[in-house]
């Protein structure tokens, strides 16, 4: 049996059909573009559009995304070494955990599939919104361990209780308006000693930290598309007064650079620059013993064992 084909059997025992009332170890994999319902028989094809499932029965799917209202722009030198160092540091955190499957929640296009392969056995990516098929990711080799579903926000995900290694919020977190049903629901997904992963902004970044005692004020919110903010502390307080888990990992010190307004963007000219000064500011947050002030920050839960 080769790879892929243990993969799809593997898809058995992990997704279930919203269409019957039977919820466990229901679906199969019948072929690249084609799950089945062992049960009742329904199935569920890959669209063309997007390349996703779509697990949601009527017009429940909602219309609107934040992918779908982003404004192309062009990266710049600094926002590229920022986000690789970000997914650099992502990868690692995930790689150590050893896991067999991964659901991401709030999966966007799709592109974390790509991003973290090797990380991974099978991908899972759930997304209530629809996706502009222009915001989908070009390379669909990854496709052949990775099943992207469009998921009923009113129904429980449709993964089978205690079958997931690691659950993953990447900048979608804080975008949740129900958290706490959200968690319970995505707790449950895990098994005994799985992983939840959350990937945000960090609201203790040295720079709004600085800017908040200057000014007395809480800036930086994003209330126009951020339910919450947090600091490492305060996402930890969050999640463990919601569900039983325990803190593996918190990773918060590695990217220090504020973007600049546009007229000091030629202090970063170039990538070694970038990586130098953001070395040196870590340093010397090390020596002061200032943790937690990156901008970004990664927090890896462990579910108690029962």
């Amino acid at each position: 049996m080769n790879k892929n084909t243990a993969l799809k059997g593997e898809s058995k025992t992990v997704l279930t059909c919203v269409h019957c009332a039977k919820k466990g170890n229901t679906i199969k994999w019948v072929s690249e573009t084609k799950l089945c319902c062992c049960a009742c028989g329904e199935t569920y094809e890959r669209s063309n559009y997007d390349c996703f499932f779509h697990f949601y029965s009527g017009s429940q799917c909602k219309n609107g995304s934040l992918l779908e209202h982003e404004k192309p722009e062009k990266r710049s030198l600094f926002k590229k070494c920022i986000i690789d160092m970000m997914l650099s540091e992502l990868r690692r955190c995930i790689k150590v955990l050893n896991i067999k499957n991964l659901v991401d929640i709030g999966c966007g296009n799709g592109a974390y599939a790509k991003i973290l392969e090797g990380t991974y056995q099978m991908y899972y990516g759930l997304e209530p919104s629809l996706i502009p098929a222009h915001k989908m990711i070009a390379d669909k080799r990854y496709l052949s361990n990775s099943i992207l579903i469009r998921y009923d926000t009113a129904h429980s995900f449709p993964i089978c209780n205690a079958s997931i290694d690691c659950i993953t919020f990447l900048s979608s977190y804080d975008h949740i308006p129900n958290v706490a049903a959200v968690l319970k629901d995505a707790y449950e997904k895990l098994k005994d000693g799985g992983n939840i992963v959350i990937l945000m902004t960090n609201y203790g970044f040295w720079v709004k930290r600085v800017v908040n005692f200057i000014t007395g004020k809480k800036l930086f919110m994003h209330e126009e598309h951020h339910f919450r903010v947090h600091t490492p502390d305060s996402l930890i307080k969050e999640v463990s007064s919601i569900i039983d888990v325990s803190v593996e990992n918190i990773r918060a010190d590695f990217s220090f650079l504020p973007k600049l307004p546009q007229r000091f963007q030629f202090l970063y000219c170039s990538e070694i620059l970038i990586k130098v000064s953001n070395f040196l500011i870590k340093i010397i947050f090390r020596l002061l013993r200032f943790k937690h002030a990156g901008s970004v920050q990664i927090i890896t839960f462990k579910k108690t064992q029962r």
